[in-house]
Parts: C-alpha cells; structure tokens; sequence
C-alpha cells in the first residue's frame, strides 16, 4: 500500500487515550507514528520522542489543556520553530505561519484531519482549518455529542 506520507514521522500527543487511538489509527498507515499520553494534571516527564520527528500534531479535547504546557511538561520546547505544530483543539488559536503553528477546530473529520496534515507538511498553514463538524457525521472524532 502506497503511503500518503511516505517516510513521514509524527508525534501524536494527546490528552484522551480513546482520541489518541482513533486519530494514530488515521495517520498510522500513512506515517510513522508515536503517540504520547499528556494528561492535563500528570507530573512533568521526559518523553522518548522520535528522532527528527516532522510533524508534532496535539490533540487537546480537554478544556484544561494548553499547548504550551503539554510541551513544557514534555520537555518538547525545543521542538518550536524546527518542527511544523498542528494543534487540534476547541480553544480558540491564531495560526502563526513562520513559527510553523498550524491549528484545526476540535471536535474534526477524519478527512479533515488529514488535509490538515498535509497542508502543515506542505507550509500551507496562514489559515485555521475548521472543522465545522455537524452531528449527523458518524465519523467525528469526538468526547461525546458534537455541538
């Protein structure tokens, strides 16, 4: 099977185990993918992270996290700058297209997802992605009922 990104390693951090497993299930047979567990009340850990990751995508679906301290307490900073972010997350975030920060509405489609991937890879990211997801797609990646 042709991968789509061929060669390609992410870094999947996510805070809910159930998100995680169905958004590394997207990307996995498209990528290398690891996936780290970053609950918003856990104690600072140092994680092993691949080697030269390409993409680093959070997916925050609890109203608690922040990006930024997912990051700090995965002593993952050194990673800003060098690496293109996509941060999937309710909360309200700017692009920022020479930090390489790219963000998607949560709850998203697979599909969605997906785009939203490939157009951080590609630079594609002065825009925020928007999931505009209604109720009736069974395929929402979501906690619970969509809004």
């Amino acid at each position: 099977m042709s991968k789509r990104f061929a060669k390609k390693k992410f870094l999947l951090l996510c805070d809910h185990a159930e998100i995680a497993r169905a958004t590394r299930c997207l990307l996995e047979d498209q990528a290398e993918v690891v996936s780290l567990l970053v609950e918003p009340d856990q104690a600072s850990e140092q994680f092993n992270v691949p080697e030269n990751p390409n993409l680093i995508i959070m997916v925050l679906s609890e109203q608690r996290s922040e990006p930024i301290v997912v990051l700090a307490r995965s002593a993952l900073g050194h990673l800003l700058n060098r690496v293109p972010m996509l941060i999937v997350s309710e909360k309200s975030f700017q692009p920022h297209w020479q930090a390489q920060i790219a963000c998607l509405e949560f709850p998203f489609t697979p599909d969605q997802l997906l785009k939203s991937v490939d157009d951080s890879l590609t630079g594609n990211i002065s825009h925020r992605f928007s999931a505009a997801c209604s109720s009736n797609d069974a395929r929402v990646i979501s906690t619970g009922p969509t809004k």
